[in-house]
């Protein structure tokens, strides 16, 4: 008679037990959602049009063509990776050539632009000494003014006594400022005239003549430096 007592005391408390552990496992249940955000991350583009064209002292600036097309005045279309070789030939002292780019970003990156100007031939001693040159950058089509630049203390020498002003290695560096500082704004289109001109002065004489110079300009645009981007407004939650 104890035995079965036992047996079924110890049966009702198994079971006491079971309920219970049922009953904390339903007194814990909760509600509960859940969402689940995307992300789309998409490079942006960097591309220039460049163009270019000639023109005299004045304040009429040159028309632009594009897509290959070459004038009477020589306006032609340059690529971005292809670049231009301009030859001129009679040089002779007080000549000069204003040659005008135009650049359009044409991308959705803000840039930096700078060119490299390196002189890469000189067959006299000291022929670029007689030469002096200038970048002007114009931001507006309307806003511009190119006078002659012989003795504008603003022109950058080649050549002063044997070596190149600029630096060792015959480079120097010009940026362009856009309209908001430093960078070029998509769509934005900014005009940068080089000028280079043959002095003309009492030193300029026989020796050089017959004599080639030759130089390089090279542009690029650069991506502004990494910074903070902060997502836009269109968030869609699951």
């Amino acid at each position: 008679m104890k035995k079965n007592t036992k047996r079924t005391l110890v049966a009702t408390l198994l079971v006491m037990l079971l309920s219970l552990t049922v009953l904390i496992g339903s007194t814990y249940a909760y509600f509960n959602d859940t969402g689940i955000i995307t992300g789309d991350v998409t490079t942006g583009t960097l591309d220039t049009e460049l163009y270019y064209a000639y023109a005299d002292y004045g304040t009429t600036l040159p028309s632009f063509v594009r897509d290959g097309v070459v004038d009477d005045d020589n306006h032609l279309d340059v690529s971005q990776t292809e670049g231009f070789t301009f030859e001129i030939e009679d040089y002779k002292p007080g000549d000069y050539t204003n040659i005008w780019f135009k650049f359009k970003n044409v991308a959705s990156l803000h840039y930096t632009l700078a060119f490299t100007f390196a002189a890469t031939e000189d067959t006299t001693v000291d022929l670029l000494s007689q030469f002096v040159y200038k970048f002007t950058t114009y931001t507006s089509a309307s806003n511009y003014t190119i006078a002659d630049i012989e003795n504008d203390a603003s022109a950058k020498k080649f050549y002063n006594e044997g070596n190149f002003v600029f630096a060792d290695d015959a480079v120097d560096s010009y940026d362009v400022d856009g309209a908001n500082g430093e960078y070029i704004d998509e769509e934005e289109e900014v005009y940068v005239c080089f000028q280079i001109k043959m002095i003309n002065t009492v030193a300029t004489q026989n020796k050089y003549q017959d004599k080639t110079a030759a130089f390089t300009i090279k542009f690029e645009a650069k991506q502004l430096t990494g910074e903070f981007v902060a997502p836009g407004s269109d968030v869609t939650l699951r």
